[in-house]
């Protein structure tokens, strides 16, 4: 009896049911449970009223000891809720606040502990946000300032230059002990510049503070702020006195280095402009 032949499957039908199949995985896998993300109210207001809302946790104060504007230190427990929101914010937020803010290296802190505690474990996009650093260089007895860790300080801000990309204002502050109260005269505010010149030439340490603003801005290895401007300010503190009068105190001075806008020309010492400014504290009881 004559076998009967099997038809067998032509190739492209064996294909087509290949591929009819990898079609129907593909349709049945791409058929998955939707996942919900969670939204943030925070997230929904438009952001002019979030930037509001940053500049409000990071407005500042004037600080007595240092003469800067400086965010109060509680503000942090209220930062933290917000940060922990998401990514968003964090991205929103770090730039506003480090451009905002003064890092402030305070008198409790060597400088090395500003290179050691804070820049070499910064996140890189953080430092180079930051626009304003500030070293404290009042002695614990508040006579003469820590020059030397002036210097120091000086030096940490040379190691990190390359990533702090937007710092463009550098501080160093110290503030001394006056007893000696002097009559408020009309030329104090009507003209504030030439009266801090002249308590800057009057103050006891300004020799030693302009030889250290002359080797910072030296043409030399040291000159870290070689062609930046510089300001001289000095603090005084107002108040009355027994007989009504009004009266002021010097009570710290100190130099501000800011980088300029674009190249300037600089004198052979490496200096570009010296301004003077006064910073007059809020009255206190006397």
């Amino acid at each position: 009896m004559p076998k009967i032949k099997k038809s067998r499957p032509k190739h492209g039908a064996k294909r087509l049911r290949r591929s009819s199949t990898a079609e129907t995985g593909a349709a049945a896998s791409s058929v998955q449970p939707q996942i919900v993300r969670k939204t943030s109210r925070f997230l929904d207001l438009p952001v002019e009223i979030r930037l509001r809302i940053y500049a409000f946790l990071v407005e500042p104060y004037l600080d007595r000891e240092t003469t800067l504007k400086l965010t109060p230190t509680e503000r942090r427990t209220e930062m933290q809720p917000l940060l922990s929101v998401c990514r968003q914010v964090s991205e929103e937020w770090v730039p506003f606040f480090y451009s905002a803010t003064w890092m402030v290296n305070d008198l409790f802190r060597k400088p090395s502990d500003l290179d050691t505690l804070y820049l070499k474990t910064l996140d890189t996009y953080k430092a180079r946000n930051i626009q304003r650093i500030a070293h404290n260089a009042t002695s614990e007895d508040r006579r003469r300032p820590k020059f030397s860790e002036a210097k120091t300080f000086a030096s940490v801000i040379s190691k990190y230059k390359t990533g702090l990309e937007s710092l463009d204002t550098v501080s160093m502050i110290a503030a001394h002990s006056n007893m000696l109260f002097y009559t408020w005269g009309g030329t104090l505010t009507k003209d504030p510049e030439r009266t801090a010149e002249k308590l800057w030439q009057r103050s006891l340490w300004s020799p030693e503070w302009d030889a250290l603003a002359r080797t910072l801005q030296g043409k030399t290895r040291s000159g870290v702020f070689q062609g930046w401007d510089l300001t001289k300010y000095i603090a005084v503190s107002t108040c009355i006195n027994m007989r009504g009068e009004r009266v002021y105190r010097p009570i710290g001075a100190n130099l501000e280095w800011t980088k300029p806008n674009s190249h300037v020309n600089t004198t052979d010492d490496g200096v570009t402009n010296v301004a003077y400014k006064l910073v007059v504290v809020e009255a206190e009881s006397g």
